[in-house]
């Protein structure tokens, strides 16, 4: 391991490129009025737009105008629109709209809903909101959420390949509850139809530290891909560090292919982790796919696990589908109370009466009403 800072990832030193910033107050699509800027990312800028025709915040991201003219970012972007328009899950963002913002069609704009919280690099590392390490309960119910998001992309032919904390947006529910949600498909490979290659050969996608080892090489990437992606994580989000970090990227990926990742313990001395989780972790991030969870669901599920046996072995799990929430609007069941009992002891004089009349000796009981009359 590098004794570099292992929360500062590598950043491409390039010198600033002349991007269009499109014009606060413009009006996209005859009905999206731009308010103001989000941030910019590696394909494109987000601004935060009113839509008009449905009066309500949006999130619109627009294709940077540095790559106008690449015909490789242009179908990067444009599958992201398709990719994240067929994933439809609550954890995944929600896409409303699409269109181009010129008549020569070379740069798209894709309109999602806009979400406000963080996302879960700025919740661990942010040096104004940021709160550290993430408690361990509350990281796996969220990574729980992560896993069905990419469960439903991977169901759709989906693969991610960029999973890490800061395409992962941590926000809040209608009664406050957390919820995270899955961004930027911008580097997704489409498992259906005949789609053309876009990495050429001798390149890689995604970022360094968070990247499959089989990325780094060049292959294409499968569920388990997104495994590690998850892996790698939730790693960052309990420790505040990264499984892999150097001074460049070769570095980085260099040391993936020739080092076991770290333990969550070695990461931060300072907090523990059951047992049982160092190995279900130290599975995921596995550098041979096959020795990884099966899929994301079941890397959630091992979480899951060792939490409530943090002693257990660490072994492949072949668990059934985990019971969801109940719904928030679910009636509650039926519980005990007095009036309930009182109602149920009723019932039972009332029976005991019955029984009681039945076998009584029913002349005596005409002589004892005869008499009280005489009285």
């Amino acid at each position: 391991m590098s004794s570099r800072d292992n929360t500062a990832r590598v950043r491409n030193h390039q010198a600033p490129t002349s991007w269009e910033r499109l014009e606060i107050g413009a009006r996209l699509g005859d009905r999206y009025r731009l308010l103001g800027d989000i941030g910019e990312g590696g394909m494109g800028h987000v601004y935060e737009a009113w839509d008009e025709r449905e009066s309500c915040m949006v999130a619109l991201k627009v294709m940077s105008a540095k790559w106008t003219g690449n015909p490789v970012a242009r179908e990067r972007f444009l599958r992201e629109v398709e990719a994240t328009r067929a994933v439809r899950h609550p954890n995944v963002v929600e896409v409303y709209d699409a269109g181009f913002i010129d008549d020569d069609r070379q740069r798209p704009y894709l309109v999602m809903e806009r979400l406000y919280g963080m996302s879960l690099w700025h919740y661990v590392h942010c040096p104004v909101q940021g709160k550290g390490p993430m408690d361990l309960e509350l990281a796996v119910e969220l990574m729980e959420q992560a896993a069905d998001a990419l469960r439903a992309s991977h169901r759709a032919g989906v693969i991610h390949r960029d999973v890490k904390p800061e395409n992962f947006h941590l926000t809040r529910g209608p009664l406050g509850a957390p919820v995270l949600k899955l961004l930027d498909f911008g580097l997704v490979r489409i498992e259906y139809g005949n789609r053309t290659k876009l990495t050429q050969a001798g390149t890689f996608v995604g970022t360094p530290e968070y990247m499959a080892p089989e990325l780094a090489r060049g292959e294409d990437g499968s569920r388990r891909t997104d495994v590690y992606g998850l892996a790698s994580t939730f790693f960052e989000l309990v420790t505040g560090a990264m499984p892999f970090n150097g001074e460049s990227h070769l570095q980085v990926i260099t040391q993936k292919q020739q080092e076991a990742a770290p333990t969550l313990s070695e990461a931060n001395p300072d907090l523990e982790f059951p047992p049982a989780m160092e190995a279900v972790i130290a599975r995921a991030l596995a550098r041979d796919p096959a020795e990884r969870h099966q899929d994301t669901h079941q890397l959630a599920s091992d979480l899951r696990l060792s939490l409530e046996r943090p002693s257990a072995a660490s072994t492949p799990s072949v668990l059934p589908e985990r019971p969801r929430a109940p719904r928030l609007f679910a009636p509650d069941e039926p519980k005990g109370s007095p009036l309930r009992w009182l109602m149920v002891a009723t019932l039972v004089l009332v029976a005991v009466a019955i029984v009681a009349v039945g076998v009584l000796d029913l002349p005596a009981l005409d002589a004892f009403r005869e008499l009280q009359l005489q009285r």
